[in-house]
C-alpha cells in the first residue's frame, strides 16, 4: 500500500514525466514532434526576411509551357537556356530535370538512313549535288539532335551540375543497378574511418534500439543517373531527392546520402560548392575545429544534424528568390545583369507537370524552388541549427521546472504558483524564440510546456482534492464525534474511516473509538480499527492491541436456568485500561449470574454512583425466541420505570447494545430471602411478618400502578443490611393496559406460580398474592407448600392438591399467621384477599397481636 501511494504521488509522476521528456530530447518522438514542428513553422514565419540572395530560379512554369509548347523541345530549349546563362555570366547552374537515357527522335533516324543512301549512290549522281545534299542533311540532323545540343551546352558551360536520383525500384537499363558508377564515385566523399564523435551522440547499440522503436526513413538502394555521355560533361552531379517530415512538410534536405560505403552529395550542396569555388573533395566531415555536426570547406561551416540534414531557411513567399520564366530567358526578355554572378536552379515548376511540396511557410513549392532555398541557406550561411548542447540546456530547463513544481508550487497558493510558473515559462519561451529569430538556434519548447501543464495540473488536483478532503474530513470528524458521544459507534466508525488515516488527529480519534469498541465487547471492530491505524503509521499501543485482540478467546461461563445449565456470555474485566461499558456505565466487576444474564457492578461516571447492571445476552437466547425475550426485557423496564416505592428497587436506566440488553438499577447490599427459607436459618415469626408486610405494601403500590409482578419468590426479595426490604426483578411483570402478553402463555417460576398461571388464564394482582403466600409459608416452615417430582406433578399440585397445614409442621405457629396463609393460598381467586391492601391490613393486625 505504501508503494502504491508512492507510485501514485504527484512527485513520482512529475519526476517520471521529466525523465521521459528528457529522453525525448534525444529523439524525434511523434506525439511531441508534431506540436514542436508547428511551433518551429510559426517561428520560421516570424523570422525577418532578407533581400533576394544570389540564387535565381529559371522556372519552366505554366506561362513557359503555353508559349513554348509541350515539346518535343525540352532538351534543345534547355541547351539554348544553358548557353544564354553562360553568356550572361551565371556563376553556377543546376538542372533538376533528370535525363536517364538519350532521346529517341524518329526524324533523326530517317535522316541517318537517307545519308547512307546518298553515299551509296554517289557514283551515279553529280558530285556537287551529292555534297550539297549531305551538308544539308548533316545540318538538319544536328538541328534535330537535342542530346548533342544539350551535351555541348553542358560541356561548354561553366559549373553546370546535373542530377541523379535515389529510388526504391531498380533501373531497367543496367545490368548492375547496385554498384557505384565511376562518375558517382568521383562525385562522392569517403566515409571517415574515425570521424570526430559528435557531442551527446547515442552509442551504436542505443541507436539500433532506437531505430527499432522509432523507424527512420525507408532505405533507397538504387540510383538513377543522368546518361553517361551527358553526365560526363557536367562539372558535378548531385541528388535531387526531397524527403518530408511525418506531417508531409519539407523542412530540411539531406546534403549527404550514404551509399555503398560513401557519401553522395545532394544537388544543392554541389551547386553551393561550385558557386564558392571549392570542389567536393575538399570538404571535410567533423574534423577538429568544425562543428560537431556538418561539413567544413574552406572557412565555411555548414551546420547539419547527425544525418547531415540541413534545415532550410525559408522566406516568404514560400522561397524568397528571383524567378525567371524559361520563356522569358529564351525570348531575350531578361536583363543579362540580373543573371551575372548568380547561382541558377533550372527546373519544372508548372502546375501538374511537377510535384508540389508543402513548406513551413504555409504554402506549396516545387522541387527547384526548395533546392534553390537550400542553396541560398548555404551561401548566406543563414543556418537554422540545433546546437549540440541544446539537449543539455533543455534538460536543465526541465530539471529546473521539475524542482520548481516539486518544491515551490505545493507551498504557495495555486493562483500565485500559476502566475510564477507562467512568467518563468514565458521567459524560457521568449529566450528560445529570440535565439531562433536572431541566431537561428532551435530549441524544443513543447517538453517544458507539457511538464509544466501536467505537473501543475497534478499538484492543483492534489491540493484541491486535499482541501476538499480536509473539509470533508472535518465534517466527518465532527459527525463521528457526535455519533460517538451518542453511543452510535458503528456510524462514528463509518465517518472516521472516511478521514485520512495519515493525519495523527484522525488516528487518535480512531484509537479512542477502538477503545470504545473494546468496552462495548466488539473486539472484531476494534481489531479492524487498530489495523487501519497501523496502516497509517501507528498510534500509541495499537500494535500491541492488535496482537492481544488476535489471541483473545471468547469468554463464556455457565449459569443455571429453569431447564438446567446454560451458557451465558460474560465480560473480560482484567484490562483496566478499557473497562467494558453498557451505555455510559463502566463495568467494575461481576456480582452474580441469573437465568437470563449476568449482573455486574457498574459505575455511573456522571454522578459517580455505583449501580447494578443486569444484562440479557442475546447470544444465549435461541434465535426463534430472541424477539420475545427482548420484548419481555423491555417490558420489565417499562413496568419498573413507573414504580417509585421504598420497597421496590429503583431502575435508573435501560438500553440495548449490539448483542446485549442492559438495565441499570439501584445497587442493593444484602441477601435475598432464599437464605432464610431453610430449616436451620428461619427467621422469627414477627420478623417474617415485617418482611411480608413490606413486600405486600410494595405489591399493593405496583398493582395500583397497573403492574403485576408475576414472579414473586424468595430470590426476588432482598433484605438489605439495614433491614429494609426491596422487591426486585419485574422481568415478567405485566402492564395491565399495554396488552403485550397473550392469554394461554405460562410465565414465572413453577414452584411459586398461582393456579391461574398454571392454567394460562388471565391474571390480576391476586396472582401475586398467591405467590406471596407460598413465600410466607416457606419462610415459616422451611418447606414449599406444593411439590412434585416432575413439572406436571408440581403444576397439578398447585392447581388441585391441598397443601399441608401449617400447624402440622410448626405446632406453635400463631393462628393469625395460619389464617393469612390459608387465605393467600386459596385456589379460588375470589376467596383470596380482594387486594394487597386488605392482605397488608391483616398482616399488620397479626403483627400487632404478637407484639
Amino acid at each position: 500500500m505504501k508503494l502504491k501511494r508512492i507510485l501514485l504521488s504527484p512527485g513520482f509522476i512529475i519526476s517520471l514525466a521529466a525523465a521521459l521528456l528528457i529522453a525525448s530530447l534525444f529523439m524525434e518522438w511523434g506525439p511531441l514532434q508534431r506540436p514542436e514542428n508547428a511551433l518551429y513553422d510559426q517561428l520560421l514565419q516570424w523570422r525577418q526576411g532578407q533581400a533576394p540572395g544570389p540564387v535565381v530560379v529559371i522556372a519552366i512554369d505554366d506561362a513557359s509551357l503555353r508559349e513554348l509548347g509541350m515539346g518535343p523541345w525540352t532538351r534543345s530549349k534547355l541547351a539554348e537556356g544553358l548557353r544564354r546563362l553562360d553568356d550572361y555570366g551565371a556563376k553556377a547552374v543546376a538542372l533538376t530535370t533528370l535525363f536517364p537515357t538519350p532521346s529517341e527522335n524518329p526524324a533523326q533516324a530517317e535522316l541517318e538512313a537517307l545519308q547512307k543512301q546518298l553515299r551509296s549512290a554517289a557514283t551515279v549522281r553529280p558530285r556537287n549535288a551529292y555534297h550539297q545534299a549531305l551538308r544539308t542533311l548533316r545540318d538538319v540532323k544536328r538541328q534535330l539532335d537535342e542530346d548533342r545540343q544539350l551535351t555541348a551546352a553542358v560541356h561548354n558551360g561553366h559549373n553546370i551540375v546535373l542530377p541523379f536520383r535515389f529510388t526504391e525500384a531498380a533501373p531497367a537499363d543496367t545490368d548492375d543497378p547496385v554498384s557505384l558508377s565511376g562518375l558517382l564515385r568521383i562525385n562522392s566523399l569517403t566515409v571517415p574511418e574515425q570521424a570526430g564523435e559528435p557531442v551527446l551522440a547515442w552509442p551504436a547499440y542505443a541507436q539500433s534500439a532506437l531505430g527499432r522503436i522509432i523507424p527512420g526513413p525507408p532505405a533507397l538502394p538504387y540510383v538513377v543517373e543522368t546518361y553517361r555521355d551527358l553526365a560526363g560533361k557536367a562539372a558535378a552531379l548531385g541528388a535531387v531527392n526531397l524527403t518530408a517530415d511525418p506531417d508531409g512538410i519539407v523542412r530540411q534536405i539531406r546534403l549527404l546520402w550514404p551509399y555503398q560505403g560513401r557519401y553522395l552529395p545532394a544537388l544543392p550542396l554541389q551547386v553551393a560548392f561550385k558557386a564558392m569555388g571549392y570542389p567536393l573533395r575538399e570538404a571535410t566531415l567533423q574534423p577538429k575545429g568544425c562543428p560537431p555536426y556538418g561539413l567544413c570547406i574552406g572557412p565555411q561551416h555548414i551546420l547539419t544534424d547527425a544525418d547531415y540534414r540541413l534545415r532550410i531557411a525559408f522566406h516568404r513567399p514560400p522561397v524568397h528568390l528571383n524567378r525567371i520564366p524559361l520563356a522569358d530567358l529564351l525570348a531575350g526578355r531578361v536583363d543579362p545583369a540580373i543573371l551575372k554572378d548568380q547561382v541558377v536552379i533550372c527546373g519544372v515548376t508548372a502546375t501538374g507537370a511537377a510535384p508540389r511540396y508543402r513548406t513551413p511557410m504555409g504554402t506549396d513549392a516545387s522541387a527547384p524552388e526548395i533546392m534553390a532555398a537550400a542553396v541560398d541557406t548555404i551561401l548566406r550561411n543563414d543556418h537554422i541549427s540545433r546546437p549540440p548542447w541544446a539537449p543539455l540546456a533543455e534538460g536543465a530547463v526541465l530539471l529546473y521546472f521539475t524542482l520548481f513544481l516539486l518544491l515551490v508550487i505545493p507551498r504557495v497558493r495555486l493562483n500565485v504558483g500559476a502566475l510564477i510558473l507562467t512568467v518563468f515559462l514565458a521567459t524560457c519561451w521568449g529566450a528560445a524564440a529570440a535565439a531562433f529569430l536572431q541566431a537561428g538556434y532551435w530549441f524544443r519548447l513543447v517538453p517544458s510546456l507539457v511538464l509544466c501543464v501536467l505537473g501543475f495540473a497534478l499538484i492543483a488536483f492534489r491540493q484541491i482534492a486535499r482541501r476538499l478532503r480536509a473539509e470533508n474530513a472535518e465534517l466527518y470528524r465532527s459527525l463521528g464525534l457526535s455519533f460517538q458521544a451518542q453511543g452510535m459507534l458503528d456510524m462514528a466508525l463509518e465517518k472516521f474511516m472516511q478521514c485520512p488515516v495519515e493525519d495523527k488527529t484522525v488516528r487518535r480519534l480512531l484509537y479512542n473509538l477502538g477503545l470504545d469498541f473494546e468496552r462495548k465487547r466488539m473486539p472484531d471492530k476494534a481489531l479492524t480499527i487498530y489495523e487501519h491505524i497501523q496502516g497509517g503509521g501507528g498510534y500509541r499501543d495499537a500494535k500491541r492491541r492488535v496482537r492481544k485482540l488476535k489471541t483473545l478467546p471468547p469468554p463464556a461461563t455457565l449459569a443455571s436456568g429453569p431447564e438446567g445449565p446454560v451458557t451465558v456470555a460474560t465480560l473480560k474485566l482484567a484490562d483496566t485500561e478499557t473497562r467494558p461499558t453498557f451505555g455510559r456505565y463502566e463495568i467494575v466487576e461481576e456480582i452474580g449470574q441469573g437465568a437470563m444474564g449476568t449482573v455486574y457492578l457498574g459505575q455511573d461516571p456522571r454522578i459517580n454512583r455505583q449501580v447494578a447492571i443486569k444484562t440479557l445476552g442475546y447470544s444465549s437466547v435461541p434465535a426463534e425466541e430472541l424477539e420475545e425475550v427482548k420484548s419481555r426485557f423491555l417490558r420489565e423496564a417499562e413496568a419498573a420505570g413507573k414504580l417509585s416505592h421504598p420497597n421496590i428497587v429503583t431502575i435508573y436506566d435501560v438500553g440495548e447494545e449490539h448483542d446485549t440488553a442492559y438495565m441499570a438499577m439501584e445497587l442493593l447490599e444484602g441477601k435475598d430471602l432464599t437464605a432464610f427459607c431453610r430449616d436451620d436459618r428461619l427467621k422469627p415469626v414477627p420478623e417474617v411478618l415485617d418482611i411480608m408486610a413490606a413486600v405486600t405494601d410494595a405489591l399493593g403500590y405496583a398493582h395500583q400502578m397497573g403492574v403485576i409482578h408475576r414472579d414473586i419468590k424468595p430470590a426476588n426479595i432482598m433484605r438489605l443490611k439495614d433491614g429494609r426490604v426491596k422487591v426486585t426483578d419485574f422481568g415478567i411483570a405485566k402492564v395491565r393496559d399495554s396488552a403485550k402478553t397473550r392469554t394461554g402463555i405460562v410465565m414465572g417460576t413453577p414452584s411459586y406460580m398461582s393456579p391461574e398461571q398454571v392454567g394460562g388464564k388471565k391474571l390480576d394482582g391476586r396472582s401475586d398474592l398467591f405467590s406471596l403466600g407460598i413465600v410466607f409459608y416457606e419462610m415459616l416452615t422451611g418447606r414449599k407448600p406444593f411439590e412434585g417430582e416432575t413439572l406436571a406433578a408440581l403444576m397439578y399440585a398447585i392447581a388441585k392438591a391441598p397443601f399441608r397445614p401449617l400447624p402440622e409442621i410448626v405446632p406453635d405457629i400463631p393462628s393469625g399467621c395460619v389464617s393469612i396463609v390459608n387465605k393467600l393460598l386459596n385456589k379460588g381467586v375470589t376467596r383470596r384477599y380482594k387486594s394487597a391492601e386488605v392482605a397488608l391490613e391483616a398482616i399488620r393486625q397479626c403483627r400487632s397481636g404478637l407484639a
